[in-house]
């Protein structure tokens, strides 16, 4: 797991897995914009297994829903539950931003410290969120 960079005021890296393009581009400038050194985004399950395979993050922001690239028999949210579990085993502070939050306390018997916002909440909502869990001061009001 690689560090924060404290002269320059930055964390992470930070990844985003989320299947859609133009909110995980928005994300991606919003997180380097903050200082959280966000990874190229990946929009899939094996596409962050394999993310994962080379290097755990510090941080992760995980969206749910993946289009259920395993197998259409998969629940909806069932990979990113899975994938939480792995980012948690592994010590990497995530922030779940999904449409599929009603039920948080599911998420936290997963992962205890995961944050859990809903996508209808701004992403400027989001970084505040990431970086508080990076140690970093919250971003300005």
């Amino acid at each position: 797991m690689t560090g924060e960079t404290t002269g320059t005021r930055t964390a992470g890296p930070t990844l985003i897995v989320e299947d859609n393009a133009f909110l995980s581009t928005e994300l991606f400038e919003a997180l380097q914009e903050a200082g959280l050194n966000p990874l190229p985004p990946v929009s899939h399950y094996t596409a962050a297994l394999s993310s994962l395979s080379q290097d755990t993050p510090r941080l992760c922001v995980l969206d749910l829903d993946l289009g259920r690239q395993m197998s259409s028999n998969v629940v909806i949210g069932e990979e990113g539950r899975r994938l939480l579990a792995i980012l948690h085993a592994r010590g990497c502070r995530t922030a779940v931003y999904s449409a599929y939050v009603s039920n948080p306390l599911g998420l936290r018997d997963t992962a205890p410290d995961v944050e859990v916002l809903s996508k209808s909440q701004p992403v400027e909502e989001l970084v505040r969120v990431l970086r508080n869990l990076s140690g970093l001061e919250p971003a300005p009001a």
